[in-house]
């Protein structure tokens, strides 16, 4: 994805496979919508957003046994601290 940002820029200005970010965004939230997630969010005093969905996947990633550096690369992070946050929320979140 990085890369493909990288070659796009300037040239699709705010699209991403041809489509907005304001119509992904809407896309995503309304299967969320759909199945529920954002009533879940709410029940645990969080906001749901398409982003939720990266911080999903990486705990999830993490939490079945991926090491970090993996997903380090996977999420396209310069800096290792990036994805421990990610980690650390999901560590977090569970103990409560």
């Amino acid at each position: 994805m990085k890369r493909w940002q990288e070659e796009a820029a300037g040239k699709l200005e705010d699209s991403v496979f041809g489509l907005t970010l304001r119509q992904l965004r809407r896309i995503v939230e309304r299967a969320a919508d759909i199945v529920g997630i954002p009533q879940r969010y709410k029940a645990m005093e969080r906001i749901f957003s398409p982003h939720s969905l990266r911080h999903a996947f990486a705990t999830h990633s993490y939490e079945n046994g991926m090491r970090v550096l993996t997903l380090k690369k996977l999420l396209g992070h310069e800096f290792l601290g990036t994805t421990e946050i990610y980690i650390f929320t999901a560590i977090r979140h569970r103990q409560y």
